[in-house]
């Protein structure tokens, strides 16, 4: 304050004992004074500071635009069960109840890298106009892919991996038919898409899988030496998880779903094509690490 004094009481020294033989107007030294006077008492910022006041503010906006706290990231834990309506086809048809257990582990961040270990147990009993069977089955699939967040509220995650299936087909033998025990290897590609929209403490999502098969081997119990190669085919799987958060870090989801497996033929053994359709919902509980 003291230093801007100074110069005031200069300026106006300088108004005062100017050069007499210089000519210049009341009114031009008037407005040079004003002007001179105005600088000193209100300084222009440099405009660099600006520029860089606009920079932070262009990286907070994004910032706000790319994290919710709301969204599900890191590393997350599934554990829950399932109920399946099926139908397993070639006459005659299979058809039943079935139910079991799941688990998966995950991690998702925004604009990162995704991973996913999923694993399914499911059993049940099966019948058809002639007969019955005992079902088992169990599939993994090992995924990886990148998670895009075009907002806050919506990620999209394409992604691709490996698949196996192991299946347990028993029947119960019925009028001059033996009983036997059938048991499928398949072993699959996945290519699938997973979005999920969150708000608050809600979750919608949708995932579609693509299961294309490379291997197919089928055993009969009574001839253990033996396995028949099946022609591939190429399956879908289809789910839409619905989650509620109701503590910080746990989320129940519940996901109906619909899966389509289709097992090949053999034109060794004389068997026709197969097709195991199955219909159900995943109820889990998620826990994020």
């Amino acid at each position: 304050m003291k230093n801007s004094y100074l110069t005031l009481f200069l300026v106006s020294a300088s108004a005062v004992f100017a050069d007499p033989s210089k000519e210049a107007s009341p009114s031009t030294a008037f407005h040079q004074n004003r002007n001179c006077i105005s600088s000193i008492l209100s300084p222009t910022p440099p405009t660099h500071s600006w520029e860089l006041s606009d920079n932070s503010n262009d990286k907070i906006s994004m910032n706000r635009r790319t994290s919710n706290p709301n969204k599900p990231q890191g590393w997350s834990l599934n554990i829950g069960g399932t109920y399946t309506w099926m139908s397993f086809s070639t006459p005659p048809t299979y058809s039943g109840n079935t139910g079991g257990v799941l688990g998966k582990l995950s991690y998702q961040q925004s604009d990162a890298f995704f991973g996913q270990a999923r694993s399914y147990y499911n059993l049940g009993r099966l019948s058809s106009s002639k007969n019955k069977t005992s079902f088992h089955e169990w599939y993994s699939e090992f995924v990886g892919g990148y998670c895009f967040s075009p907002t806050k509220n919506w990620t999209i995650t394409p992604y691709a991996g490996l698949g196996l299936d192991f299946l347990s087909d028993h029947h119960t033998g019925f009028s001059t038919i033996a009983p036997i025990k059938l048991n499928y290897a398949i072993y699959y590609a996945v290519a699938g898409l997973e979005t999920h929209y969150t708000w608050e403490n809600w979750m919608l999502g949708l995932q579609v899988d693509c299961l294309p098969t490379f291997n197919q081997y089928l055993r009969i119990r009574s001839l253990p030496k033996a396995a028949w190669v099946l022609k591939n085919r190429t399956g879908v799987a289809v789910q839409l998880p619905f989650a509620y958060r109701y503590a910080k870090n746990f989320w129940l989801e519940f996901a109906p779903y619909y899966r389509f497996l289709p097992i090949g033929h053999s034109n060794v053994l004389g068997l026709p094509h197969r097709n195991l359709n199955q219909w159900g919902a995943f109820v889990t509980f998620r826990f994020f690490l």
